[in-house]
């Protein structure tokens, strides 16, 4: 149901965005995301003009959204990974986004590939200034170290089953928390030269 506090373009991503996380892009339908905003059919093709543009839209909402979180990120590096590991948790949505676009959108281009690289590239930047300030030895090419902690970070809540099966926990549990935490606290101390 609509809330009027609310505006449409931000209900219909929001909808969209759950829709295309549980369905993926061939199962979403235009009629039940406008349902599920609370508006009629008509308005979403309107402002997205197809399921292509929503469908990009959504995923520079989820972008713009996580960059956010460079903004916040803590000083030491094992803090680092716990504030991103508990940023991928808290939006599940996110990862399936991703997860469906690798599977079924290959082919095509990425969607705002300027804009991720750049956020890629300001993270990769925060550890090359860490690496000039010793706290990460230089013999790491910083894009790989970046692409290896990211690998760290999402593999639990990209796959919890597994996570669940080699650690007993689920990712979201308290004691596979408090596990990852012990973990990014020994991983990052060995990084520095």
């Amino acid at each position: 149901m609509k809330d009027p506090k609310r505006p449409a373009r931000e209900m219909i991503i929001e909808a969209a965005s759950k829709e295309f996380a549980r369905n993926g892009f061939p199962g979403v339908r235009m009629e039940q995301v406008a349902k599920s905003a609370g508006c009629n059919k008509a308005l979403v093709y309107r402002y997205y003009g197809d399921k292509e543009g929503l469908f990009k839209a959504v995923l520079m909402a989820q972008f713009e959204k996580r960059a956010a979180v460079l903004t916040e990120l803590p000083e030491r590096l094992d803090d680092r990974l716990v504030h991103w590991f508990k940023a991928t948790l808290d939006d599940p949505d996110f990862m399936r986004l991703i997860q469906w676009e690798a599977l079924e959108r290959n082919e095509k281009p990425i969607v705002q590939e300027e804009f991720r690289r750049t956020y890629y590239e300001a993270q990769i930047a925060s550890l090359k200034t860490l690496q000039d300030e010793g706290v990460i030895s230089a013999k790491f090419d910083a894009r790989y170290l970046f692409f290896a902690m990211l690998a760290v970070v999402v593999f639990p809540s990209t796959f919890p089953q597994i996570a669940r099966l080699v650690t007993g926990h689920d990712p979201d549990s308290e004691e596979f928390g408090e596990g990852f935490a012990g973990f990014a606290g020994v991983f990052t101390a060995m990084l520095p030269g």
